[in-house]
């Protein structure tokens, strides 16, 4: 008697546990459901913030002239800084920067008016004042001899922040940029220690000057 009476206890208590494990799944399931449809951003979010994270990256902010920065900073090594392109941000870095806080000290900062660096009512975020407001920026944080990297029209401040503080550089580089095109007269005054380089949008490899003072026109692809 007491087998028999035993054996319908435990078949009672599993399918209990089975009932409450169920209801779980069913209301993870309909929160991911929820987020999928109702709230994506949050999934986009956490895949930025596990990126960032495996590539050695922090988040750090800083207020300068009344304007917000956010940006990444990790790594060790000689200063990259990365700058994202029209309607981006600094998530559009991050799998590139895993390859280098190996061997270099990365920051990519949300543009002014971009990602989380929230715009100031009124202001011109024009390319030139855009660039202005980044010479600040690098006066706080990479100050000397950094490398500059622009893609889009992060490419576009690169150049005329590079043209504007050539001392302030070692190298600044165009990926698919606008900056190539925009009043190109500022370019020759980068100086011709300068190696500049950018994305061939034809062949996908990399486009080096020919020489190192840089005429627009000498690009060639190798």
């Amino acid at each position: 008697m007491g087998g028999k009476d035993i054996q319908p206890h435990w078949r009672r208590l599993l399918l209990r546990r089975l009932r409450v494990l169920g209801a779980l799944l069913l209301v993870v399931a309909t929160i991911a459901v929820g987020v999928y449809l109702f709230a994506p951003q949050w999934i986009v979010r956490g895949t930025d913030w596990r990126q960032a994270n495996s590539a050695g990256l922090e988040s750090h902010e800083l207020v300068l002239d009344g304007q917000k920065w956010v940006y990444y900073e990790g790594g060790s090594g000689p200063t990259i800084m990365l700058l994202h392109g029209f309607d981006g941000s600094r998530d559009n870095w991050t799998k590139v920067a895993g390859e280098l806080t190996g061997n270099f000290r990365i920051v990519i900062p949300d543009l002014p008016g971009w990602g989380q660096s929230i715009p100031v009512a009124a202001a011109d975020y024009g390319p030139r004042f855009e660039a202005e407001r980044l010479a600040g920026f690098i006066d706080h944080v990479a100050p000397r001899n950094l490398v500059l990297i622009g893609h889009s029209m992060g490419g576009l401040i690169a150049g005329l922040y590079a043209a504007d503080h050539p001392d302030h550089i070692a190298a600044v580089g165009f990926v698919g940029s606008d900056g190539v095109g925009y009043q190109l007269p500022v370019l020759p005054r980068i100086h011709s220690s300068t190696m500049i380089a950018m994305a061939c949008s034809t062949c996908g490899r990399y486009c080096l000057p020919s020489h190192r003072s840089f005429p627009a026109a000498s690009l060639t692809c190798s």
